[in-house]
């Protein structure tokens, strides 16, 4: 067997080196590679996760200002509807006793007899006039009932973006838009809708019965 001269070993030498060479650079092209795509992935976790974060802000603030809308319309509903059906009640009462007394009084007086039932009779009528032109319960009760009419509006406003969609963002930014605009119209008309009277009601009437929400 012929024994390698030493241009062979060269030419294997530098065949090896070669080799090395090419399994090196592969090796580092694959890692390279390896490595771009761990770079991608973590990418998209952190975009995954912005976009996550995002949503979940979006849908917290959408779920503070829908509460804060739901009660708003809610009181600001019921107490004029607390506030109607107690002028409604006094209303009618108020009116057929004036009236019936009225009545008693001015037959007495033409009979001209029960002089001390007919003084207390018309007494009672001042009474009760005195009382009516102090608290016009009948205007309160078209008041109250225009009041309940407007915060109706708001609260079917509410109702209609309430119940459409909030899966997507876009769907989110949408209802949160509505909603803001929806609040500042609420604060405007809050500013003039004042009542000790009817607080007061609303705040007995809410020791035994929630009424504080719209839906």
């Amino acid at each position: 067997m012929d024994e390698k001269t030493l241009d062979d070993e060269v030419d294997e030498l530098k065949e090896t080196v070669e080799q090395l060479r090419f399994d090196i650079r592969q090796e580092r092209e694959e890692r390279k590679y390896e490595t771009n795509e761990i770079r991608v992935d973590i990418g998209r976790v952190r975009l995954e996760k912005r976009e996550a974060d995002r949503m979940s802000s979006a849908k917290q603030e959408l779920e503070r200002i829908e509460t804060e809308l739901n009660h708003l319309i809610g009181v600001r509903w019921w107490k004029p509807y607390i506030s109607s059906v107690w002028w409604s009640n006094l209303t009618t009462p108020l009116n057929i006793g004036m009236s019936i007394t009225s009545l008693l009084a001015a037959g007495q007086a033409s009979l001209n007899t029960f002089v001390s039932h007919s003084t207390t009779l018309s007494f009672s009528v001042f009474v009760l006039s005195l009382v009516n032109t102090f608290f016009t319960p009948h205007s309160r009760l078209v008041e109250s009932a225009k009041q309940m009419e407007e915060w109706k509006k708001f609260g079917l406003r509410f109702e209609r973006v309430y119940y459409s969609g909030k899966q997507t963002e876009e769907e989110i930014s949408q209802r949160l838009t509505e909603y803001r605009e929806l609040m500042m119209e609420i604060r405007e008309r809050m500013v003039s809708d004042r009542s000790l009277f009817t607080d007061t009601l609303h705040s007995i009437v809410g020791c035994v019965k929630k009424v504080d929400k719209w839906v």
